[in-house]
């Protein structure tokens, strides 16, 4: 019986379909509706959830916001976009690369219709990375002295590829968002690259 289940597994049930063959044949076409024990849960398929893990701005069908290519310098500058998420949840993507120096962002932010912050950390504040996720490229990390209004930004530092991070953030669908950032790129490069998007979760 359900109460005598653990309390976090009492609200966890498991729809199985017998095959027909197994059934009377009165039966066939009823399901069956079992509770299993934890250590048989932990083994059904499909239990456990596996979080979406963007690479780059330009794999999948991402929404982009910003996608600068060779812009020359430029100090701190504000872009602000309107974004309709059709999901539950969505996940914002940065990918920066400036060769052979460095690119920065900072402020980074996300309102809904409320006005209500939905990332955590977007100024960096926190000295470190997190909640903010790498991609497969590393590189980059948050930096001292030179931050928009604070202290710290985040700044790419490889030479040759893109580096990028993301974060997943809730969302109502049908209810735009206002995403916003400030971007630095103090000095010429051979290649400079600024790409921001965000991708249905």
């Amino acid at each position: 019986p359900v109460q005598q289940l653990q309390p976090e597994l009492q609200a966890q049930l498991v729809l199985r379909v017998l095959p027909a063959q197994q059934l009377q044949p009165a039966l066939q076409a009823q399901l069956v509706l079992r509770v299993l024990p934890v250590q048989q849960l932990q083994q059904v398929p499909g239990a456990t959830t596996t979080a979406l893990n963007p690479q780059s701005c330009t794999a999948g069908s991402p929404t982009m916001l910003l996608n600068l290519y060779n812009p020359g310098s430029f100090s701190y500058t504000y872009y602000s976009y309107s974004y309709t998420p059709t999901t539950k949840q969505a996940t914002i993507m940065i990918e920066l690369q400036q060769d052979p120096s460095s690119i920065y962002i900072d402020a980074v932010s996300v309102l809904n219709s409320s006005s209500q912050q939905l990332l955590t950390n977007g100024d960096f504040e926190t000295g470190s990375l997190a909640p903010w996720q790498h991609g497969t490229v590393s590189s980059g990390g948050v930096s001292s002295g030179c931050g928009y209004s604070g202290s710290y930004c985040y700044r790419d530092a490889i030479v040759g590829q893109t580096d990028n991070i993301h974060q997943t953030f809730a969302t109502v669908p049908g209810s735009a968002v206002i995403v916003s950032f400030y971007l630095q790129n103090n000095s010429a490069g051979s290649v400079i690259i600024a790409r921001v998007c965000i991708y249905p979760y």
